[in-house]
């Protein structure tokens, strides 16, 4: 087994007793504080057998797992055994069952497959166990909305917080060569501070027009340039990793966003 993956697997046994933006004062959504989701702990996404030995090294990086019923909770139990195991066949074992939750999920994830796995041309079963998946903050948040109904919890701090305490440790370990960014949120939360954002102290979603941000690249470049990425990020990966960013799969996804994976594809050659 690759070291590698090891550590992938020990970051997520260590790391499933943090709940650093819960009930934090400095982390709330329309002045409440995120509640724990149905699933605790950070979540790893799809991360294939032999992504860390694959020559192009492909990540997707996204904003937080959604917290909706889409995969049942009972699903991620290996999760919480996984943090509670000694042994490393047996972590191995639970790792492998993590990612046959996420096999099975995906399809289930609104266009996540259409988007990130069909139009890549990542369906493929060898393709596929050559990516990976990551979220920039690892877990699932609530908070009630104006009717009090619980709704998936992110924001610009949460990420930050999240990136901070945990998850630049695992993308250090994933050391892509070719880190997509997708999503609004993701990706104003790693620009420099540029032209196309007003500044407000952390980078919002709300200050980026993702249209402007892909006509001021034109109409054949998804890649950002790396003096655009902030250095948190850059030290994470070798100084030779590109960068890109696309749009996101959500409720519903548009003819941009599929012509952002096009792009994605003939740049990094797919």
């Amino acid at each position: 087994l690759h070291m590698s993956k090891i550590e992938t697997i020990n970051f997520f046994s260590e790391n499933y007793g943090c709940r650093s933006c819960f009930n934090n004062s400095q982390i709330r959504k329309n002045f409440q504080p995120f509640q724990l989701a149905n699933i605790e702990g950070p979540q790893p996404r799809w991360i294939g057998k032999n992504y860390f030995e694959s020559q192009k090294k492909i990540c997707l990086m996204l904003i937080n797992p959604g917290s909706g019923p889409n995969t049942p909770d009972h699903e991620w139990e290996p999760l919480k055994l996984l943090s509670q195991e000694k042994s490393e066949n047996r972590k191995i074992d639970l790792w492998e069952q993590l990612m046959e939750v996420n096999k099975k999920g995906m399809p289930q994830w609104g266009y996540w497959e259409s988007l990130y796995l069909d139009r890549f041309g990542f369906n493929d079963r060898d393709k596929l166990d050559e990516i990976c998946f990551m979220n920039k903050m690892l877990c699932a948040a609530w908070h009630p909305n104006k009717e009090g109904k619980l709704e998936n919890a992110y924001n610009p701090r949460s990420l930050e917080n999240c990136f901070k305490r945990q998850s630049s440790s695992l993308l250090k370990i994933l050391s892509p060569k070719n880190l997509i960014f997708s999503g609004k949120e993701t990706i104003a939360s790693i620009l420099k501070k540029p032209k196309e954002l007003s500044m407000s102290e952390v980078n919002s979603s709300k200050d980026l027009s993702l249209k402007n941000f892909r006509k001021s690249l034109g109409p054949n470049s998804r890649e950002l340039d790396p003096s655009d990425v902030k250095d948190e990020i850059r030290i994470c990966l070798d100084h030779d990793a590109r960068y890109f960013f696309m749009g996101h799969y959500g409720r519903s996804v548009s003819g941009e966003d599929y012509n952002d994976v096009d792009i994605i594809r003939g740049q990094i050659g797919i």
